[in-house]
């Protein structure tokens, strides 16, 4: 996913700080992010992108990421993004497997019901996944194929809960 300059200013405007990965041929410093540094693999500088927005970026092997949160260190830029992308992920299994998209209701207490109860499954089955040594995505399919495998999964959580 790659952030758009509109959507930059809006976050600077609102005194918030963004983290994104960015195409290798984006405009930073007015060139393509591949042509700098000698195409050096590890790298980070501050410079302008589209749109005249201040940001640092980060090269790490062959991916760029940038943020408007100026003098971090290269490290400290990299673990936010990976926190910043399980958050992605869960929002994305979510969205996909346990239909937080798909909510008829009208009211808003309704789709508050329904985004919370999309929210507690994740975390059931997230809690399970740990238990069993499986993936979310693993569980769900072979809960979905088999359904003997939802008993089992009773029996095996709470056999390790006791």
């Amino acid at each position: 996913m790659s952030i758009l300059p509109g959507t930059c200013q809006f976050l600077i405007s609102h005194k918030q700080r963004f983290y994104a990965q960015l195409p290798k041929n984006r405009l930073f410093k007015h060139q393509q992010l591949h042509t700098l540094n000698n195409g050096r693999p590890y790298w980070s500088e501050v410079g302008v992108i589209r749109g005249g927005i201040l940001v640092q970026v980060v090269r790490n092997r062959k991916k760029y990421y940038l943020t408007n949160n100026l003098g971090i260190k290269r490290e400290q830029q990299l673990r936010t993004y990976k926190l910043r992308w399980k958050i992605e992920e869960v929002f994305r299994f979510v969205k996909s497997e346990l239909g937080l998209e798909r909510c008829q209701s009208r009211s808003l207490r309704g789709q508050s019901n329904h985004i919370g109860t999309c929210f507690f499954l994740y975390a059931v089955l997230q809690d399970i996944a740990v238990k069993t040594q499986m993936t979310v995505y693993a569980l769900k399919e072979k809960a979905t194929l088999d359904r003997s495998f939802v008993k089992q999964i009773d029996l095996a959580v709470y056999m390790s809960s006791a």
